[in-house]
């Protein structure tokens, strides 16, 4: 028999992403999304300095996004824990 996961804070899922963007889903055990999420908003924040502050928008608007993914991610990731036992990803 497998050992249970153990269950993710929603929390801390949003403070890591609030920190550092995709920090959040690596914690969750996301981690390509996390990487990827990490380096769009590397290449968002570049986008805001060549376009005079245009890409800033849609760095903060993302920015906050991933933090809401996050905290969701966390909920469904211990519902699907609670209900099946499993981790679901």
């Amino acid at each position: 028999m497998y050992p249970m996961a153990q269950m993710k804070n929603a929390g801390i899922a949003a403070v890591l992403a609030f920190l550092i963007a995709g920090l959040g889903h690596i914690y969750l055990g996301l981690i390509t999304k996390g990487i990827m999420y990490i380096i769009l908003m590397v290449v968002l924040w570049i986008v805001g300095i060549f376009t005079f502050g245009i890409g800033f928008i849609i760095y903060i608007v993302f920015w906050l996004w991933q933090i809401y993914d996050a905290y969701n991610k966390a909920n469904e990731y211990n519902a699907a824990l609670q209900q099946t036992g499993r981790a679901p990803w």
